[in-house]
């Protein structure tokens, strides 16, 4: 991996808390995720919303500017942090942006009983 590699290409951890659990938070974060192809999770813990991002510079800004505009309006974040963490790329090679549990059963569609739906 070069520099200029490791320099374009980040992980972030989005920390939220507040009253952000249950009014779409993870399945708003999902489709900004997809949209820009970026990898990582979103999920639900006991101090609000976790997000870790991953991809190139330009689409990790892109989902900061889109998810401050398409934040549900109904979630209060009364504490948000931000920090660069280790990439998972290299070490995992995932290419999929995942909803954990207990987030899960939000960004799913409502199916029949014995339909298995993935996200990746």
């Amino acid at each position: 991996m070069t520099n200029e590699h490791s320099i374009s290409h980040l992980r972030l951890r989005i920390s939220l808390q507040g009253t952000v659990q249950g009014f779409g938070l993870c399945p708003t974060v999902y489709r900004i995720a997809q949209r820009l192809r970026l990898t990582g999770f979103v999920r639900n813990v006991d101090a609000g919303v976790e997000i870790e991002i991953e991809g190139g510079s330009e689409q990790i800004e892109g989902f900061l500017c889109q998810f401050k505009l398409e934040r549900p309006a109904t979630a209060v974040v009364t504490t948000e942090g931000i920090q660069r963490v280790a990439s998972l790329w290299v070490a995992r090679g995932s290419r999929f942006f995942r909803v954990s549990e207990p987030c899960l059963h939000l960004a799913q569609k409502p199916r029949a009983r014995n339909q298995e739906q993935r996200l990746t």
